[in-house]
């Protein structure tokens, strides 16, 4: 998501306004992916009808002029919307909250200031990881160039019918369907899409079914189809694409660089059942080098040095050891949390709670619960008016399976968010409180953190074996 000019205050000001209304209902059917997480969330303590999104998915471009109304546009599919609520004691930073279960993922901008901060670049430590045979019987890895847009959005291009229509699309590790605008969609923010035309592919199959999704940020419908997929050097041919005919809510608008969204996580969160996904479809095929792909996101001063691999991990990317954690559920990329540290100081944030902690590089933020996030920032202790930023402490993830912890530290330069605002500086670190479960803890770690760790999303020797997170330090943040 990106280009040129500089952003200034997306994700600030989106910190500023919190949506307050419940949502609206669904739709014309409801997402089996909310569907799923809101039964999940049930059996762990939420009310009943409650439903829930993963991820924030919504982010977009504005010149500054439209920056305010347009962030608060993205904040909510109502327009009653509270003011930052006041600051705690000692002016420390309040928690920003996203009450309403199906209004909590919004996919909002983060910028950090890169001069003047320091940052460390030692890797962090781990535990021996699990032994991962890295090697899957294939020949392919291929690489495809991201466009970073203001550390806040990735987007790559992938190639869909005969002759071939370029889009560019967010890789999601955080939804799992191919999303793609049709030139039948006369929704506002497909009007600035690249759209695909049915009628211009020879290969298109109708599959004469329909499709819908609801996202935090808004709604999709659309229809089922087949064509041929290609993404650098691996081809799909017959891959079931969902095409939009209608966006609602605040999915997209005019300013929006990006097309779709290509989903990366398992088919159990498809809204296309019977059909696999298109990352299932490239394992199949038994053609990589090794069944992964990875992350790469670089800095946005640099912003062509980002990257996503299919196939094995490019070992100059990061700093080794890469090490592999296993997914506790084939649902969302998700491992067990142990806890976050500050300042190498033990939080207890699970003590109480079972806490998972879902990749996905479909959101831009950091996002726990409430009660734990607000206990972060009280941790934390950032001023608004960033007189102490040089100062602030660490932050470390600590992850857990069976072969033992792996912590990885975030400084001050990647998770605080400094900006100016209204003529003075304006900091916060980039946490949103997301509340899913009362009993279950969940914790999304967006690209805030994968901006300085490299990440890689390995799903075995077939699509039924175990799955991995690889985590290494990347290697833009080591120079």
């Amino acid at each position: 998501m990106r280009l040129v000019s500089v952003l200034l205050l997306a994700l600030v000001v989106a910190a500023i306004f919190v949506a307050a209304a419940d949502a609206a209902p669904a739709k014309r059917g409801a997402s089996k992916k909310l569907a799923k997480l809101a039964s999940r969330a049930s059996t762990a303590g939420v009310p009943g009808g409650s439903t829930v999104s993963f991820p924030l998915k919504r982010f977009a471009k504005y010149t500054p002029n439209e920056r305010v109304s347009n962030i608060k546009r993205l904040l909510g599919h109502h327009k009653e919307l509270i003011a930052l609520k006041q600051s705690g004691p000692d002016g420390v930073l309040p928690v920003l909250e996203e009450d309403t279960l199906n209004q909590s993922k919004r996919k909002s901008r983060t910028s950090v200031k890169r001069d003047n901060q320091k940052r460390d670049t030692t890797t962090s430590t781990t535990t021996t990881s699990a032994e991962v045979d890295l090697q899957d019987g294939g020949s392919v890895t291929t690489t495809l160039s991201l466009l970073n847009i203001y550390d806040t959005e990735w987007l790559g291009t992938i190639s869909i019918g005969t002759p071939a229509q370029d889009f560019a699309v967010i890789f999601d590790t955080g939804s799992t369907d191919l999303w793609l605008p049709s030139t039948g969609c006369t929704s506002a923010g497909c009007e600035s899409q690249a759209r695909y035309d049915a009628t211009s592919s020879t290969t298109y199959v109708s599959l004469d079914k329909n499709v819908a999704a609801a996202f935090g940020s808004g709604d999709l419908f659309g229809t089922l189809a087949q064509d041929t997929v290609t993404l650098g050097a691996l081809t799909v041919t017959s891959q079931v694409v969902c095409l939009i005919d209608e966006e609602e809510g605040s999915w997209t608008s005019a300013n929006d660089p990006f097309d779709g969204l290509l989903g990366l996580a398992f088919p159990t969160l498809s809204d296309t059942t019977g059909y696999s996904p298109l990352f299932d479809n490239i394992i199949n095929q038994g053609s990589l080098t090794m069944n992964a792909v990875s992350f790469f996101f670089g800095s946005y001063e640099e912003e062509n040095s980002a990257s996503i691999t299919f196939g094995t991990p490019p070992s100059d990317l990061y700093v080794a050891p890469l090490s592999y954690i296993k997914v506790s559920t084939p649902l969302y990329w998700e491992i067990s949390l142990v806890d976050i540290y500050v300042g190498g100081e033990a939080q207890n944030l699970c003590a109480d709670h079972t806490c998972l902690a879902v990749l996905d590089t479909g959101t831009t933020l950091l996002t726990g619960p409430s009660e734990g996030v607000a206990n972060l920032l009280s941790a934390i202790g950032a001023q608004e008016d960033c007189s102490n930023v040089d100062d602030l402490p660490s932050i470390t993830y600590v992850f857990k399976d069976d072969n033992g912890q792996y912590e990885y530290t975030l400084e001050p330069y990647y998770y605080v968010i400094e900006e100016e605002w209204h003529g003075s500086e304006w900091c916060a670190p980039a946490f949103m409180s997301f509340d899913i479960s009362r009993t279950t803890w969940y914790w999304i770690v967006g690209d805030v953190f994968m901006r300085k760790f490299f990440t890689t999303y390995y799903r075995g020797e077939t699509t039924s074996s175990d799955a991995y997170i690889g985590i290494a330090t990347a290697a833009a943040a080591s120079r």
